[in-house]
């Protein structure tokens, strides 16, 4: 039985506890509603108690979608902040729990619920330890393993086991933990690693609110590490470069599941990186991402004009192809690209595969058959 085969077992036994026999559905991205902004702008002009009553209704009347739990998130906010009063806040995450079972919205309720019981600046092991508990309950690898560990690779399988759903929310838990490990303690050996854990593990992403978090944070745990402050300075934006690809254009090659992979680099640390949310890997038009794998190196020294990170990017087909023509296109565009100007490296390149009598179905090294 594969570890993923495992995985999903765990993660619909999860489902039967919590009353559901299906997968976890995926939710939509969230779009704030006019009450919803209605509602915001009472709460920034200190109304609480209106701004609470519309939140709550905003929950009651859409039920069972994103916008009631995001709508549900503010009533806990304005219960915990406005009215000091951490019972009904926590009472609160307890609804979105019961609503939303097997999302991120239940992850992030229950790291909220951690974030209420646990001071992590009086108890930063405890804290760690309660957000240990929540990844673990999904299958997910703990701050502690990935903190200690020597390469991410089997760790960042276990996480592309999981339903996309149930990585949202793991994301959140890993970029505040990263977060707080980084600049609340300053343990940042632990945030860089936690960094680079998320960097190579996760493409799926909420509007793309956390990677962008995650490594900002990455860069300025080494910052702190390396110069003591996070002192950043502003440099014109450069366009990514792909460096080396395979196949090679123009090639004719006898596997018939091809390891495809790609080195895309980007400037030095103060630039901003590739954005693997919005990056396209694509064969013949057909997204590669789901059974692309990620491998992130960087320099950890921060040297002005040396290369920041250097990914590589590989996708195997998950079927044998068939003869005949292919393109791989790749479009890597930087966090914050706002769609034209520089920030964004595209590149095609075709090759064929060839029937080859005896030939085998994979070839690791992805070389020409000539």
């Amino acid at each position: 039985m594969t570890r993923t085969l495992c995985l999903w077992i765990l993660i619909v036994f999860l489902c039967s506890l919590s009353g559901s026999a299906q997968t976890p559905r995926t939710y939509e991205l969230f779009v704030p509603s006019n009450d919803y902004r209605e509602a915001d702008r009472l709460f920034q002009l200190g109304s609480f108690e209106k701004a609470r009553a519309l939140f709550t209704r905003i929950a009651q009347e859409n039920p069972g979608t994103t916008l009631a739990a995001e709508s549900l998130f503010q009533v806990a906010k304005i219960n915990a902040w406005a009215y000091r009063s951490r019972p009904d806040a926590i009472a609160t995450y307890q609804r979105v729990i019961q609503q939303f079972p097997l999302s991120r919205f239940e992850i992030r309720a229950r790291r909220y619920i951690v974030n209420a019981n646990f001071d992590f600046q009086k108890e930063p092991d405890l804290w760690l330890s309660k957000l240990d508990e929540i990844v673990a309950r999904f299958g997910a690898p703990t701050i502690r393993e990935i903190t200690r560990a020597r390469s991410y690779e089997n760790y960042s399988e276990r996480i592309a086991g999981l339903p996309s759903e149930i990585q949202l929310g793991l994301l959140s838990v890993y970029t505040a933990a990263e977060g707080t490990c980084g600049f609340g303690l300053q343990r940042y050996d632990e945030a860089i690693a936690l960094g680079l854990f998320i960097r190579q593990s996760f493409t799926v992403d909420d509007d793309n609110r956390y990677r962008a978090t995650a490594l900002s944070q990455l860069r300025l745990a080494l910052m702190n590490k390396n110069f003591g402050s996070d002192v950043r300075t502003q440099v014109p934006i450069i366009n990514p470069t792909i460096e080396r690809r395979r196949p090679r254009h123009g090639h004719r090659i006898s596997s018939r599941r091809p390891k495809f992979w790609v080195i895309i680099t980007d400037g030095d640390y103060l630039q901003p990186q590739v954005d693997l949310s919005a990056l396209q890997f694509k064969l013949n038009g057909q997204d590669l991402k789901p059974v692309m794998k990620i491998e992130s190196k960087i320099d950890r020294k921060l040297k002005r004009g040396e290369v920041f990170e250097r990914l590589k990017l590989t996708a195997r087909p998950a079927e044998p192809l068939a003869p005949g023509p292919y393109t791989l296109t790749v479009v890597a565009p930087v966090h914050g690209y706002k769609g034209t100007g520089p920030g964004i490296a595209t590149m095609s390149w075709s090759f064929v595969i060839v029937a080859k009598p005896g030939g085998n179905d994979e070839d690791d090294d992805g070389e020409d058959c000539r």
